[in-house]
């Protein structure tokens, strides 16, 4: 079946919501109204349809530059790509046949599992890469999922305990905004912007008005708080959004007793916890595998079809600025 493009307005949200919720590979950053936060409505919808359903749809973010369309992941979303209702994706190429004809120039877009089951993706002048996500399956009692952090990590939990470290639920995300801002910031080019503090705002509102969103903070005896993090419950993932904690607290690893707790409340689950690895940093990496996460291969493409003179110009811009 032959896939089509639709503008923001064109797209039927019911419809394309329905097809994320019953795909075989449901993801949260795929949802219209998750999309239209973090994209600020820039987006279009490749969709393949019959009469009454989307069968089949893939989001492209983008933003206008030299009136060119880049198409780009935005920030929050760690996979895009395809939702399918097939189990194997009949409709797969069709969907990216369509991204490669209709854009010229992609930089970069993550896609999901689903999406890198096929050959294509290895055609057309792609650039492909490998990330890796980490993801803890909660189907085993707690015991047998505690039985494979690795000793370090028991240590710190056992240790964080100790000290009487409470978990109390909130949605106050400006607390974490000002752990971010303290202990993370400083190491981003720009830290945390103030339209990175929006969008992060949106989506917790937004995720507290749908009953998806957890926000967690450890309190200390003094009542002082120490770290905290935000997770969004959708289908069978719980996804780790963000988390941070103050410079003063931040060896009382009380990050790693909220994921502890949350490994605990939905052990002897259908729920995967999705631990949203970075793929820029192997250390968070590294932690993320202490609580016995396995790995999740997903790609990531880029994609240059330009016009000759927009190459050019590029190319004498990067020399003039070399020179300097």
């Amino acid at each position: 079946m032959k896939a089509k493009i639709l503008e923001r307005y064109e797209i039927n949200d019911q419809q394309w919501n329905d097809c994320v919720e019953n795909c075989t590979n449901p993801l949260v950053y795929n949802l219209s109204w998750y999309l239209d936060i973090v994209c600020e409505k820039q987006w279009y919808g490749i969709v393949i349809e019959n009469s009454d359903q989307y069968l089949a749809i893939l989001p492209v973010p983008f933003f206008k530059k030299y009136t060119r369309t880049i198409v780009r992941q935005p920030i929050f979303t760690q996979q895009l790509g395809i939702s399918s209702r097939s189990v194997k994706s009949i409709y797969s190429q069709s969907l990216l046949l369509t991204l490669i004809d209709s854009f010229d120039y992609i930089n970069p877009l993550h896609l999901n599992n689903l999406s890198s089951e096929h050959d294509f993706l290895n055609t057309k002048k792609l650039n492909v890469t490998n990330a890796v996500n980490h993801i803890l399956p909660l189907r085993e009692e707690y015991r047998f999922i505690e039985s494979k952090f690795r000793r370090d990590r028991k240590k710190d939990i056992r240790k964080a305990k100790e000290i009487e470290q409470k978990i109390i639920a909130s949605e106050n995300i400006f607390e974490l905004f000002e752990m971010f801002n303290e202990s993370v910031s400083p190491k981003l080019d720009g830290g945390l912007n103030l339209k990175t503090k929006e969008y992060l705002t949106k989506i917790a509102k937004e995720c507290f008005d749908r009953k998806i969103g957890k926000l967690l903070y450890t309190q200390h005896p003094d009542k002082q708080i120490g770290a905290g993090a935000f997770f969004i419950l959708w289908k069978n993932r719980i996804i780790y959004l963000i988390g941070a904690s103050y410079n003063k607290y931040r060896k009382l690893n009380g990050r790693s007793l909220i994921i502890q707790q949350l490994l605990l409340e939905y052990s002897v689950s259908d729920f995967i916890f999705d631990f949203e690895s970075p793929h820029h940093a192997p250390e968070v990496a590294e932690y993320y595998q202490s609580f016995g996460a396995t790995k999740e291969i997903y790609p990531i493409i880029s994609y240059e079809n330009l016009p000759l003179w927009i190459t050019t110009l590029r190319k004498a811009k990067k020399s003039i600025i070399e020179m300097f």
